[in-house]
């Protein structure tokens, strides 16, 4: 009979770091991916416009382009979270 028949294991099962946030973590987490998404849009759309002459179409397409993205990122970072809890 093996030794550890019956009993529970207090390891915790491997995850990656990323995925032991707490809730405030997790909020930093997104608010940094919304902000961070957008600056970046509208880094790529001034400098495209200075390069093509267009101020400030690029800007703008990049701007507006950034919120479907954001919303992406977003909810593909929630569905890890959720992952995380619910297994």
């Amino acid at each position: 009979m093996p030794e550890n028949e019956g009993q529970t294991s207090d390891k915790k099962p491997e995850t990656t770091e990323f995925l032991e946030f707490n809730h405030m973590q997790r909020l930093a987490i997104v608010s940094g991916v919304t902000v961070g998404t957008i600056i970046a849009a509208g880094a790529i759309g001034y400098y495209l416009d200075t390069v093509f002459g267009t101020k400030p179409w690029l800007l703008v397409v990049f701007v507006l382009l950034s919120f479907p993205l954001t919303q992406y990122l977003l909810i593909r970072k929630m569905k890890k979270f959720a992952d995380k809890e619910y297994k």
